[in-house]
């Protein structure tokens, strides 16, 4: 599991026949997973969200479903504005040679 992340991971379980929701429900408590996912939701119901609200979004994102997704709010967060957004930009770029 080391090289999978935890979005993916979720996924898997969700797929499997242990996907049952009291299951990923468990799960989701047992790794402390829940909150972030819960405000996650809530920031993707903002209809305009700002550009703060929009890095955070990418944070949780990382956590909750892994760097892939991540990466497409991050440049949202950049675009809006966003500072510490664009900053983790280039680290991300620099981490991966681009």
């Amino acid at each position: 599991m080391s090289d999978m992340s935890m979005g993916e991971f979720q996924e898997l379980l969700k797929a499997s026949s242990l996907g049952t929701p009291e299951v990923v429900d468990a799960w989701e408590s047992a790794t402390g997973i829940g909150p972030f996912k819960a405000e996650l939701d809530e920031l993707l119901a903002e209809p305009e969200p700002d550009p703060r609200q929009l890095r955070r979004i990418a944070e949780l994102m990382e956590i909750v479903r892994g760097d892939a997704e991540a990466r497409e709010w991050w440049e949202r967060a950049a675009e809006a504005g966003d500072s510490d957004a664009k900053d983790y930009l280039r680290v991300l770029d620099d981490e991966q040679g681009v």
